[in-house]
């Protein structure tokens, strides 16, 4: 099945987050799907806030929850 993904982050366990048609996906590093914030409609983007707490932007509403995950930054080279 192809999941088509907008805006990935991670956070500081390695597990890969990814908005998707129907909320946020979650990925441990290994790739395995281990877990879905639902919103039943596309998540646009989102971002870690702070320690547990992610903001998800959706096409027309804005979504909050709150997880036991701290966001990473990943530094970019381009």
């Amino acid at each position: 099945m192809l999941t088509v993904c907008e805006g990935v982050h991670c956070d500081s366990k390695g597990n890969v987050y990814a908005g998707v048609g129907d909320g946020v996906h979650v990925w441990n590093p290994s790739g395995k799907l281990i877990g879905k914030i639902y919103t039943g409609r596309t998540a646009a983007n989102f971002q870690f806030a702070s320690d547990g707490r992610l903001v998800i932007m959706g096409e027309t509403q804005l979504y909050y929850a709150t997880l036991a995950a701290k966001g990473d930054f990943i530094e970019s080279y381009l």
